[in-house]
């Protein structure tokens, strides 16, 4: 919390907007933004100290809980909140309703975990409303973008005026919309296809493959600049990469997830690069509020701003088509490939087996007859998403009714149903039965609302909570050998001299801290450390006056 001789705190709202100016290429002095609100120099280096933690802490906000937020404070249950912020987080990229009851219902499950007893943590209604305070929760956040929604609601009727009053503001060309979506980049049709070297007595029953990326998509309400499709994966260093130049904009994370800092990167050495190659006019980009985006903002010309909650199923163009138009020519360029290399004959079969298995170990994929690889992916996804038409873009636009656009006419007939067509021929004649339920399984398997998609969600989140267990573990066992060893230093080595010696030494201390060396070695810290120092002479000058009196 920073706060002046006047008493006047920043809220974090305007914590942001420090950053944001001290971030800039021409940046002002701390001093002259110290002025310009009314705070200490001091309580503008400390936000600039912790702007890592209040950039992240904030993504969580909105806005207008920003502007009432003037402390970070935290809970009492802190390893509770925390999971249960995950799990929220986990059911929100599911687009799952989380109703209150249910929250509060999934934190004493976590406590239980945890071995809290119930006397001593009880999840309140208002222990509920304190932690959504605390997380920058409101109301609306609890619940999916899925859920039931009443569009005839007036608040959301006014919120929806109000994206379109500023929709109206920019020229369409230059109106983008950005989401991002999970993809099973090998799963093949269910016990229908196997690649060459997988055995049917062996694979059924066997778990499908559902190795997941998560595809970044983003174009403008015209279709006519289709930003280049990003996807995120889980190794840093794939393999299959080694040697080879990505076809298309990588990205990793642990879990394949968009998060604030994954998405900042897209943001800033993609989304910007090639927009301002194209235009230097003012820009929007649409997004939705969900998990691991960053606050709304505008800067350098790019006005970023959010739908409202719950209308992005029926209101954002990227849900519209776009991306089902994706993901369907990506399976169609999958399992083209893999049917081709079923008509090898034998021996060219063999021949390209073995090919792959001289290569680096994970850099043989479909050609070599094994599922894809990250490498492979990319390629399918640069391949599906160029062949994804300015009209079929542009139609979704105006399917989600944002702004007025007409289709002129237009109309372009999609080949890739008769495409599948031809590919179910294939099978048959290659002796591979595959019914229409399967296809449809293969073609919808990681829609968003899909059970099997939303069960991997949940798996990655329950590895990330047990792996976050474990590290507390580790560090509570670390703190008790550690605390062992100081207790042990101390009884051995430290001897009492009573708190006037101690203040004593404190007055050396402070002279060394005042000194022009000592400012300059510690910079920006020098204020929240001398204040620090400050406080904790006093207390041993308090106890050494008391010493004397006795």
């Amino acid at each position: 919390m920073s706060v002046n001789q006047n008493g006047k705190r920043l809220n974090e709202s305007e914590r942001c907007e420090i950053i944001s100016k001290l971030s800039s290429n021409n940046p002002p002095s701390k001093r002259s933004v110290a002025r310009q609100y009314g705070v200490s120099e001091g309580a503008i280096r400390k936000v600039w100290i912790n702007r890592e933690s209040i950039t992240t802490r904030s993504a969580q906000f909105s806005d207008e809980t920003k502007k009432q937020t003037y402390r970070a404070a935290a809970g009492r249950w802190s390893d509770v909140e925390n999971k249960l912020y995950l799990w929220i987080d986990s059911m929100r990229r599911a687009k799952l309703p989380v109703p209150p009851s249910l929250a509060i219902a999934k934190a004493k499950s976590i406590a239980s975990a945890l071995s809290i007893p119930e006397t001593e943590f009880k999840a309140s209604w208002q222990w509920l409303s304190r932690f959504r305070a605390r997380h920058g929760l409101n109301k609306m956040l609890l619940h999916g973008e899925c859920a039931e929604v009443d569009k005839d609601d007036p608040e959301l009727l006014a919120s929806l005026d109000n994206l379109y009053e500023l929709i109206n503001k920019f020229e369409h060309e230059n109106v983008y919309n950005m989401d991002e979506t999970g993809l099973f980049f090998r799963l093949l049709p269910r016990y229908s296809i196997l690649m060459p070297q997988e055995d049917i007595a062996t694979t059924r029953g066997k778990k499908k493959s559902k190795d997941r990326i998560s595809l970044i998509v983003c174009a403008n309400a015209t279709g006519t600049h289709k930003i280049s499709c990003s996807f995120i994966g889980k190794p840093k260093e794939p393999a299959c990469i080694k040697n080879r130049i990505w076809p298309v904009p990588y990205f990793n994370q642990a879990k394949a997830w968009m998060d604030v800092e994954t998405c900042w990167k897209w943001f800033e050495q993609i989304f910007v690069p090639e927009v301002r190659s194209r235009t230097g006019r003012r820009v929007l980009l649409l997004m939705d509020n969900a998990p691991g985006h960053f606050e709304a903002f505008e800067r350098n010309g790019i006005t970023v701003a959010f739908f409202p909650p719950n209308c992005t199923s029926w209101k954002q163009p990227c849900d519209m088509g776009i991306i089902a138009a994706l993901k369907k020519r990506y399976k169609y360029l999958y399992l083209k490939d893999v049917l081709d290399f079923y008509e090898l004959d034998a021996e060219s079969k063999h021949r390209k087996q073995e090919e792959g298995k001289r290569m680096r170990r994970g850099a043989a994929g479909v050609a070599y007859g094994n599922p894809a690889h990250l490498l492979d992916a990319a390629l399918y996804v640069k391949q599906a998403w160029d062949s994804v038409s300015s009209v079929s873009i542009k139609n979704s636009f105006i399917k989600a009714d944002i702004m007025n656009l007409t289709n002129e006419g237009q109309e372009i007939r999609d080949d890739l149903d008769q495409s599948f067509n031809n590919l179910g021929n294939m099978m048959q004649e290659l002796q591979i039965s595959i019914n229409p339920s399967e296809m449809n399984d293969f073609l919808h398997i990681d829609d968003e609302d899909n059970e099997d998609f939303i069960q991997e969600i949940f798996a990655d989140v329950e590895e990330v909570m047990e792996s976050m267990q474990l590290a507390n573990h580790e560090d509570e066992e670390q703190d008790t050998e550690l605390n062992s060893e100081i207790e042990a230093s101390v009884e051995q080595r430290t001897e009492f001299r009573g708190f006037a010696s101690h203040y004593s030494t404190l007055l050396d201390v402070e002279d060394q801290l005042l000194c022009p060396e000592s400012q300059a070695e510690a910079e920006e810290s020098f204020d929240s450390l001398i204040q620090a120092f400050q406080k904790f002479k006093y207390e041993v000058q308090a106890l050494s006056a008391k010493e004397r009196r006795k």
